[in-house]
């Protein structure tokens, strides 16, 4: 994803000290920097650092291969799992701060070089064509939004794939473990953690869960249709700290972080009709209870298949705010498709408390999709 500059330098000349910078006062910089985009970039400067720093080693590499969950005893499936991490980028103008950017998710193929795949930033499955135009990192301001695990069967099949979503803790509560949180379809908890031969199914007496987050070194859910907030302590045992919500409904809930809180949001309403109402809570300071939100704090919340996440007023600078972008139904086909597309994103504005569909909107989809100049709207659509 990176062009490095020919010539030697980035812009300082053929006589430029900086290409023969020591490589202890390179890696003292790179030290300083984000681990993973920070050190990238700083390698695409010049060919000198690129060849003096070395990419960061994966302690682990994905796609992790994840055994298949038992059935009474007994695997239901003599093949197995692989965990995918995609990473959700902002891409920023560096001069232009009013500028918001757009926002790409990327899946590495690890070991190859420069090989990734762009993805919907809220569907799972949903994958974009590859850019026709290289993208060079130096042209943007680039920040790190979220990174999402995708569980795919070893088929590539979609029954074959017991999860809903997974979410990964890399420092479980505080003791540096890599665990892996997986809700199934059914609604049942499951843990696996690294060098585990079978998930371990969480003890919860036939509770149905409902969405999942890794939250600060630990694992939370919401369960029962009501909004109960579940956390799971270092025991792997879990733990009800919210009974319920006290408004809305609570039968359809999605988890979400952002500036270091947590919140919920929860969906009324019919959603293959415009009448579907979002409410958004945020978990109180002691822990107890979901206190009701007017707005975001001008921030943008996505709710999608595999991850939800936020863009924060502290790194986004957009003119967009106050919104929940939000995976829609799949539609029948009753010949009321935009453009043929079974799936549509939403966009809810808590200020007006009403939804529209992306597509309508050109200023919501502007931070949404990549720029025209990699591949037409038109495109991105048809190939979902």
């Amino acid at each position: 994803m990176s062009t490095i500059p020919d010539g030697g330098s980035s812009g300082g000349g053929q006589n430029s000290p900086w290409p023969d910078l020591p490589v202890d006062i390179l890696s003292s910089i790179a030290d300083r920097l984000d681990p993973k985009i920070g050190t990238l970039r700083l390698r695409s400067l010049c060919r000198s650092w690129h060849s003096s720093l070395s990419p960061l080693p994966s302690s682990i590499t994905f796609p992790l291969k994840l055994p298949f969950p038992l059935s009474n005893g007994v695997s239901t499936s003599p093949s197995h799992l692989s965990l995918s991490k995609r990473t959700i980028y902002l891409l920023s103008p560096p001069e232009n701060l009013s500028n918001g950017g757009f926002l790409i998710k990327v899946e590495e193929r690890e070991g190859k070089r420069n090989a990734f795949s762009l993805f919907d930033p809220l569907l799972s499955n949903a994958k974009f064509p590859q850019p026709k135009l290289s993208l060079n990192l130096l042209d943007f301001r680039v920040s790190v939004v979220f990174e999402s695990y995708v569980v795919n069967s070893a088929f590539g099949g979609v029954l074959q794939n017991p999860f809903k979503k997974a979410v990964v803790a890399k420092n479980f509560a505080g003791n540096g473990d890599f665990i892996v949180l997986g809700l199934k379809l059914s609604g049942e908890l499951l843990i696996w953690r690294i060098g585990d031969e079978q998930w371990t199914e969480i003890g919860v007496n036939g509770r149905s869960f409902d969405d999942i987050i890794s939250y600060n070194g630990k694992f939370y859910a919401t369960a029962d249709k009501k909004g109960r907030l579940v956390m799971i302590d270092s025991r792997l045992k879990p733990f009800d700290l919210v009974p319920k919500l006290m408004f809305g409904e609570g039968k359809c809930t999605y988890l979400v972080e952002c500036d270091g809180n947590l919140y919920v949001v929860d969906r009324v309403g019919v959603d293959d009709s415009r009448d579907f109402k979002l409410g958004v809570f945020k978990l109180d300071d002691k822990g107890r209870f979901w206190d009701y939100e007017l707005d975001l704090n001008d921030c943008v919340f996505f709710v999608g298949d595999d991850a939800n996440f936020s863009l924060s007023r502290n790194d986004y600078h957009g003119d967009i705010g106050n919104v929940i972008y939000f995976k829609g139904v799949t539609l029948e086909d009753d010949g009321d498709r935009i453009g043929g597309i079974d799936e549509f994103t939403k966009v809810f504005e808590m200020k007006t408390n009403s939804s529209s569909y992306l597509v309508e909107s050109e200023s919501y989809a502007k931070l949404y999709w990549p720029p025209s100049s990699w591949f037409s709207l038109a495109v991105a659509l048809n190939l979902r």
